[in-house]
Formats: C-alpha cells, sequence, structure tokens
C-alpha cells in the first residue's frame, strides 16, 4: 500500500531512514537507486511515502478534498494483480501474503514465463479476502466520488483456460466491492461511483474472467476503461462494439492511453509526444469515446517551465476533445492490440511483407499492400498529410537489385486518390530504428475521413518489410 495501511503492508514496511544503503529492504536495488538522492522509484519514493506518513500527512485524503475544492472527482484506483519485480522476491513492492503463498499463483505446474504469470490466482478465497479487506479500508478511511478496479495491472487473475469456467468468481468480487462502497456513502452522503480497467476486446474480457457484459447487467459499473497493458497507441480499440453493449445503460466507456509507444518490430517502448496523443486520442473519440483516460502520462513532468513540463500540458489542454484535437499536429500511427487472452493472436498490422499471399477470396492482388488507419479529425486546408512508411535492410537490398526508386515510386492511393511522393521532409520521432529508409507521400486533405482510411501501397512484388506506418497531419 502507498499509505500507512493496517491491512496490508506499507511499501515502507522495514524501513530505516537513518539506516545505510544496502539495508535489506533497498538491497534488491540497484545501486544508484538505493542513495536517498536519487529521484527515482528506489530509496526516494520509499523514504517520502514513510516521511508523509510520520507527519501525519494522509495525502490521498488531501487530494481528495482538493479535487472537491475544485469541482474534480476524485477516485482511488487498485492495481488488482501488480506484478512488479516479481522476478526478484526480497523486493519491497512484495507482500508477505504473495511471499508466503506461492500455491496462490496463476501459475504453480512449471516456471513462470514472464511476470504477469507470477499474479495472485482469485479462484482461491483467501485472494479475494485479501484484497476485500483493503477495499474495506479504503472506504472506511477515504471519502472518494469513485474506485477503479485496475484489472490490466497485469491483467491476468485466473489460470490459464478458467475465464469462462470460473462460476463468476470475478464477478462475485466486484459486486462485493460494490456493497462495500456502501460504508462510504453512508459516511459521505454520496455514493460511490465503480470503475473497472479491462482489455480492450469483449471476448477477451470474456476468456479471461472479466464478465463485462454481466457486470452491466447487474448494475455493477459505471465506467469502463479499455486499454493496452504497456503502450496504449491502438487505432483499432473496438469502440462502436463497446457502445453497442453498453447500450442506453449509464456506463461511462473511456479509452487508456500510455505515455509511450511501444515498437512494433523490437517491443522497445519510445516516449510519446503530444501529437502522437492526439492522433490517438482523436480516433478513439470519432468512434464514440467518452473520455480520454491517461496513465502514467504525469511522469513526463519535471521542473515547471522544462520542454517535458510544457509537453504534459500541451497533453492535458489538447487530447480531451474533437475541438481541441483539430487543427494540431497529430499522429496516427499503425502498432498491434497488445492485451488479448492467452492464444488470441495479437492482431499485429507491422511490420507488413512486401512479397505475401493474400489469403482474402475479397483482395488477390498480391502486390498491393492494404493499410487501414482510423484517424481523428479530417484534415481542413491548409492544414497538410503525409503517409510515411519505414522500409528495412532486406527491402532496400531488394530495390539494389532492380533498376530504379521502385519503393519511393509506388503508386499509392488513399480512399481511392492518388498521393504524390515528396522528398526532403524529416520523418517525425519517435519511430522505430529498424527503419533504414522513411519515405513520405502527401494525401490531400479532402481525400481524408474522419474515422477508417484505406491506404494502398501497389509495388513490384519484392523482399522485405514495411516496419513503420503512420498518417502525419502537420497545421501550416
Amino acid at each position: 500500500a502507498l499509505f500507512d495501511s493496517a491491512v496490508w503492508e506499507p511499501i515502507f514496511q522495514g524501513y530505516d531512514p537513518d539506516g545505510p544503503d544496502d539495508q535489506e529492504l533497498l538491497r534488491w536495488l540497484p545501486e544508484q537507486q538505493r542513495r536517498l538522492e536519487v529521484v527515482s522509484e528506489g530509496r526516494r519514493q520509499v523514504h517520502n511515502i514513510w516521511l508523509m506518513a510520520q507527519q501525519g500527512l494522509d495525502h490521498f485524503s488531501l487530494w481528495l478534498e482538493r479535487c472537491r475544492q475544485r469541482g474534480v472527482e476524485g477516485w482511488l484506483t487498485v492495481r488488482m494483480n501488480d506484478c512488479h519485480w516479481v522476478d526478484k522476491p526480497e523486493a519491497h513492492w512484495h507482500s508477505a501474503f504473495w511471499k508466503q503463498h506461492p500455491e496462490y499463483r496463476i501459475v504453480t505446474y512449471r516456471d513462470p514465463l514472464g511476470w504477469h504469470e507470477y499474479s495472485l490466482d482469485f479462484t482461491h478465497p483467501e485472494v479475494r479476502e485479501h484484497y476485500l479487506r483493503f477495499f474495506r479500508e479504503l472506504f472506511e478511511r477515504f471519502d472518494m466520488e469513485g474506485i477503479e478496479l485496475d484489472w490490466m495491472r497485469f491483467g491476468h487473475c485466473l489460470p490459464y483456460g478458467w475465464g469462462r469456467r470460473s462460476g463468476g468468481v470475478i464477478t462475485d468480487f466486484v459486486r462485493q466491492v460494490r456493497e462495500l462502497s456502501k460504508i462510504c456513502t453512508s459516511r459521505t452522503g454520496r455514493p460511490v461511483r465503480l470503475g473497472v480497467r479491462v482489455p480492450p476486446e469483449i471476448e477477451s474480457c470474456l476468456s479471461l474472467g472479466y464478465d463485462v457484459l454481466e457486470w452491466m447487467d447487474q448494475g455493477l459499473v459505471e465506467q469502463i476503461t479499455i486499454g493496452n497493458f504497456l503502450s496504449d497507441h491502438w487505432l483499432d480499440f473496438p469502440i462502436q462494439t463497446w457502445k453497442a453493449a453498453i447500450g442506453d445503460r449509464p456506463v461511462t466507456l473511456g479509452v487508456c492511453l500510455y505515455l509511450g509507444i511501444t515498437d512494433p518490430n523490437t517491443g522497445d517502448w519510445m516516449l510519446d509526444t503530444p501529437d502522437v496523443y492526439r492522433g490517438s486520442a482523436g480516433a478513439a473519440l470519432v468512434k464514440g469515446a467518452d473520455r480520454i483516460y491517461l496513465f502514467n502520462t504525469c511522469y513526463y513532468e519535471h521542473d515547471e517551465g522544462s520542454p517535458q513540463d510544457e509537453k504534459l500540458r500541451e497533453i492535458l489542454t489538447t487530447c480531451g476533445s474533437l475541438d481541441t484535437i483539430a487543427g494540431r499536429g497529430r499522429r496516427h500511427i499503425l502498432s498491434f492490440r497488445q492485451t488479448a487472452a492467452p492464444g488470441e493472436a495479437d492482431l499485429r498490422k507491422i511490420p507488413v511483407p512486401l512479397r505475401r499471399q493474400s489469403l482474402n477470396l475479397w483482395s488477390r492482388q498480391d502486390q498491393i499492400v492494404l493499410l487501414q488507419f482510423r484517424l481523428g479529425p479530417a484534415p481542413r486546408s491548409p492544414e497538410r498529410a503525409f503517409l510515411w512508411l519505414g522500409f528495412d535492410t532486406e527491402a532496400l537490398t531488394a530495390e539494389a537489385e532492380q533498376s530504379g526508386e521502385v519503393l519511393h515510386s509506388a503508386e499509392v492511393w488513399v480512399n481511392g486518390q492518388a498521393c504524390r511522393p515528396v522528398s526532403g521532409l524529416q520523418p517525425p520521432q519517435p519511430a522505430t530504428p529498424v527503419a533504414e529508409r522513411f519515405l513520405a507521400w502527401e494525401i490531400a486533405p479532402e481525400a481524408l475521413a474522419a474515422g477508417e482510411n484505406l491506404v494502398e501501397y501497389n509495388a513490384p512484388e519484392m523482399a522485405g518489410n514495411i516496419v513503420w506506418a503512420e498518417i502525419e497531419i502537420r497545421p501550416t
């Protein structure tokens, strides 16, 4: 717990503020992060939370009160199965409950393959009670407008294959949290709204045991936020499907955006820019999302007035509505669905081979690469729009074996309208380092529409891959 909880160990349990940097609580950290003067998730974080507790500063209560003063809904969120640093059992992140009960984890029959496989298994009554005690404390202690159950940290709460045959144990748990919320309501006179953060596809939710349809039918939740695990710039969130499932229920649909984007080629994480945020937020809002949910975006902020601080301000002031997005630079980048139930495809759109055989009976033009983009507001004159494609080394080698600049001289259409190749532009960043060359085509603004857009790239069949694809809209 990130406060002096009475039922869970606080993060500073066992911390000696006057102790050495290699005290037991900190020994697992890299040596630099053990030093108090280093701003990091290491000793400085532990020390500051300990210090507030010693001084009687209940920071969550203070934040919630300040929200009420400013007319902002103050919510708390609980990570339902946080698995940070589970490969280091001595880390101060872990509770005694997790350490003492390896038999309660979702994978016990073999060595775990990733952090999420160390998650606690909610089919065990002891696990559910462990969390319910904590929720009871939150409702008894804090005056909140809402509380979120964040099932996306780390996304797995049931053994593999048990999602649809678990007897609704997670639904029953959500129902119990809803009942406990009345403790707070009875103190404050205000109902507590209940929210959840879940995977982007309804079928994935059901396969993981998150029966969002039943939660809505029973009136257990007022807000559903969909998103990927780490980098959420996925233009194809099935928002219309969610809105149809919600129907006329009083449920708000949020779309989560992270502060980074994952390179679909390498898996490396890259820090976003405000124009990437605007592209993804616009794509979600055009399709009917009710709100944009920012996850970890606060880590943009550094010193006041710094470039990073200005980027944070720009994100907060321009990404919340189509009106504030329109007329500003934005990037719509193809990525992949990062969160799926075990066994489901990741729906990876990039990389795309330049030599491929289509299995789609409706489109057997094997030489034409089809790329579908979902945009936010359509560009308006005098805005300019560009298609950026990045090609790998293999593609450049194949091009060198032919005569001419075949990659850039390819025919390109957007929604059936021809595009003009352009040179001399610097590609926007961040972008994959796997691309040996970025090429651009200008798109007539009137060719683009809000929402779905189809790009056709017609080049001679050749080896290599398109490893980056985006539509960039630049204000002039």
